[in-house]
Order: C-alpha cells, then sequence, then structure tokens
C-alpha cells in the first residue's frame, strides 16, 4: 500500500488530508510525533484521516512529522509500519 506523504491541509480539497485505510478490516491505531518525539496525533479507527492538527484542534506548524502505524488484523496479530508526513500550507494557529 503506497501512502502519500506530504499534505496542505489549506482547505482547497487538494492534498488536505493524509488517510490510511485499514487493511482487510483490521483496526490501526496510529500516532503521529513532532522531530522531539511528542505524540500529537492519537486515534485507533479503520480508517484514519489527519487534517494536519493535533488531538486538541490545533494547526501543527508546516514541516516534517513521524507517524507509527500499528495494525491489528481480525485474528489478532499486529503489525507496524512507519514513516514521514510532510505538512506544507497549514498556515497560523
Amino acid at each position: 500500500m503506497v501512502i502519500p506523504n506530504v499534505i496542505t491541509p489549506n482547505g482547497d480539497g487538494v492534498n488536505d488530508t493524509w488517510n490510511y485505510p485499514a487493511p482487510n478490516k483490521s483496526k490501526v491505531h496510529i500516532r503521529i510525533l513532532n522531530r522531539w518525539g511528542e505524540v500529537l496525533y492519537d486515534v485507533k479507527s479503520f480508517n484514519v484521516r489527519w487534517d494536519g492538527r493535533t488531538n486538541s484542534g490545533l494547526k501543527v506548524p508546516d514541516g516534517t512529522y513521524f507517524y507509527i502505524a500499528e495494525i491489528t488484523s481480525g485474528q489478532g496479530g499486529t503489525t507496524q509500519k512507519s514513516g514521514y508526513i510532510t505538512v506544507l500550507g497549514n498556515g497560523s494557529q
């Protein structure tokens, strides 16, 4: 699965969110961290959509963020994936 790693959450309808769909009805736990390792966004869902905001709703500054995805299958097995997301054009808080 190829997941785009650049979002521009400026409200123009193009690349406004980063999506991480769970494969084969698995559950996904996503954590998005800043460069200091602070968790900014933490969610468990079947289809994760991140719009460049923290869990408390604040816009993150433009920059590169690290994500960790833990995928739990219906049979209980867990795999972990990670990568980077670049946020551009998020504006000010």
